[in-house]
């Protein structure tokens, strides 16, 4: 049972021979404190980790950017396929390398799109072995 008294300063005792609970109040604010900094700790170094892993990602996908920045609009009989310039250039020259080469300028549509008079349904079996 605990009681107050006005010589007890404040502090809650059982009895006259009783310790004071604040030091026990500060010892548990001062393990909380240290839970709060170790954990604040564990998610800087975490917080470290994921942006290296985003900084690493963004590197790639900066270099993927980078070699997709040079392509062509190719309007297949009416179908758009769109594909990197060195792709259409791979495998020697052929009709395709042509049409995206520098010395040889293609006309182009109203959308920009280089046209090629042919069916579309097989072109894209023609881009993936350009490709691989």
């Amino acid at each position: 049972f605990f009681s107050m008294s006005s010589a007890d300063d404040g502090f809650f005792s059982g009895s006259a021979d009783a310790t004071p609970q604040a030091p026990n109040a500060v010892q548990i604010l001062t393990s909380t404190v240290k839970s709060i900094e170790a954990a604040a700790d564990r998610i800087q170094r975490q917080l470290g980790l994921r942006r290296q892993q985003f900084r690493a990602l963004a590197e790639s996908v900066a270099a993927i950017n980078e070699g997709q920045g040079d392509w062509e609009c190719l309007d297949v009989g009416g179908t758009c396929f769109h594909a990197g310039c060195g792709v259409l250039g791979s495998r020697g020259a052929h009709f395709l390398s042509a049409l995206v080469s520098k010395e040889f300028p293609s006309e182009r549509g109203s959308e920009g799109c280089i046209f090629i008079d042919r069916d579309p349904e097989h072109f894209p079996l023609v881009l993936q072995y350009l490709r691989d």
